[in-house]
């Protein structure tokens, strides 16, 4: 993409009229608008021109945008970002001015209201039309006085078209008058404003009324010498009748010029061309003829960042209803959709952060199993351990207790007794089973017992002779139990 500086200095051109009731002000003064930057685009010629006026600290700077160059169409989206409203500029042979009058009636009511004027005034045959409007000066306490520009669709559409095909959406499609409004703040002394293209394309001229309203009017120039033939018949007549509604207290004209080859045909002394493109856009030095028919795009670029009235853009925008609706469709359809699409992610957030905790507690569920597990397994070890010890240390008191045992029955029986069998049971009873040459010591034995301090209730349970090879013997089963001092 190529891009030329067509910026202004602060406070360039003459100082403003004093005795003009517009106060004025220089293109480049500064001042703060509704807008930081803007891109004015002309789509007359069926191609699209463009102009991107931006404010850069003090200054303010307007700078062609060349979409034949490299970048193109996207070197213009990219350029311009989402920020930038874009501006596209109807010319005058797109839209028809009306003057109407109508009661004050509530702001939401006015578009319908000058709707049915229109559509009264108009021709049947005019077709559908879209209508935008500038508020003019009241004419008494119950009137309003509206200035309505009225398009037919077919025509909008054609002045929009290349602007959808290079993919820029267009934020305001403005008639040409109202820009002339805002230059005629910029150019006070001028009571008339013409605007030159290049040699044979259309321009326009532009007449503020001295009740506010604007007449506009598109001609052709011809690209020749200043002189009287070479002033279009349309532009001398647009002359002679802005003299006639000038008054006879005014009997000279003040013309504008922008544009290259500023006129000095005077029509009998009664018209001034002045030139105003350095009072409008500051020195264009090394322009010539290409950069011609692109002034009055810089001019109106650096117009809009002057421009305080949000309703004068507001009112004036042409724009079809139906690519509003169109883009308010898609607008909340966008909005659903990311809506929709926060909703699903927030929803996949949450289910992932839901499968994190879960994937954590079953995490800390199975870390407290394992301990819980390693804990069962050390208490059952423990206890284990635990009867091992016990175990020791009862067979340790039982071994201590089984020796005195010995020792008692040794003290208490007579020597032919001999025992075979000696059985010490957990509740301290012990079973006793021998043998005695002798049938009568078996029943002597229990008393003999009793009186060891260890034994209490011993009794014999059985006795009897049994055949042996050297005899017989007397075998013998009894039980005592051990005293409680004496219990292992």
């Amino acid at each position: 993409m190529e891009a030329r500086a067509l910026g202004t200095q602060n406070g360039q051109g003459p100082p403003p009229d004093s005795s003009n009731p517009r106060p004025g002000r220089a293109a480049g003064s500064g001042a703060p608008g509704l807008f930081s930057e803007v891109c004015v685009c002309d789509t007359s010629a069926g191609t699209v021109r463009a102009v991107h006026a931006f404010r850069k600290g003090q200054q303010v700077h307007a700078v062609e945008i060349d979409l034949h160059g490299h970048g193109g169409a996207a070197g213009l989206r990219r350029r311009l970002g989402g920020k930038c409203p874009v501006i596209v500029l109807l010319p005058r042979s797109c839209y028809l001015i009306r003057e109407l009058q109508i009661p004050k009636v509530l702001p939401e009511e006015i578009p319908a209201v000058l709707s049915l004027e229109v559509e009264a005034a108009m021709p049947p045959d005019l077709g559908d039309c879209e209508i935008s409007y500038r508020r003019l000066e009241n004419a008494g306490e119950a009137q309003q006085r509206y200035e309505v520009y009225v398009a037919r669709r077919e025509a909008l559409r054609e002045c929009l078209s290349p602007m959808e095909q290079l993919g820029v959406v267009v934020d305001f499609a403005v008639p040409s008058a109202v820009l002339w409004r805002l230059i005629f703040d910029l150019a006070p002394n001028a009571e008339v404003l013409a605007a030159a293209g290049a040699p044979g394309r259309q321009l326009e001229a532009a007449a503020l009324m001295a009740n506010g309203s604007l007449a506009v009017r598109a001609i052709q120039d011809s690209g020749e010498a200043d002189a009287s033939p070479n002033l279009e018949t349309g532009f001398v007549e647009f002359l002679r009748s802005s003299l006639a509604q000038s008054g006879p207290d005014r009997p000279s004209l003040v013309v504008g010029w922008i544009g290259d080859r500023c006129p000095t045909y005077s029509m009998n002394g009664r018209v001034t061309f002045q030139d105003m493109n350095e009072r409008l856009t500051g020195p264009q030095a090394g322009l010539g003829n290409e950069g011609a028919d692109l002034r009055l795009l810089r001019v109106a670029g650096l117009a809009l960042l002057g421009c305080r009235d949000e309703e004068l853009l507001g009112a004036g925008n042409m724009l079809p209803a139906t690519v509003v609706a169109e883009r308010k469709k898609k607008a909340v359809y966008r909005s659903a959709v990311v809506g929709a699409g926060a909703c699903v992610i927030g929803l996949l957030l949450l289910l992932a952060a839901a499968q994190v905790q879960i994937a954590r507690c079953q995490r800390v569920v199975a870390d407290i199993d394992g301990r819980m597990a390693r804990v069962g397994a050390e208490g059952q070890e423990v206890g284990l351990r635990l009867r091992q010890l016990e175990a020791v240390r009862a067979a340790a008191a039982t071994h201590a207790v089984f020796a005195d045992i010995l020792k008692g029955l040794h003290e208490a029986s007579p020597p032919e007794v001999s025992f075979s069998s000696v059985d010490l049971r957990e509740d301290g009873e012990i079973r006793l089973r021998g043998q005695t040459p002798s049938l009568a010591v078996p029943f002597l034995l229990p008393a003999k017992l009793e009186e060891q301090p260890m034994f209490e209730q011993a009794s014999l349970k059985d006795a009897g002779q049994v055949k042996k090879v050297q005899g017989s013997v007397t075998e013998f089963n009894m039980s005592c139990r051990l005293t409680r001092s004496e219990s292992p």
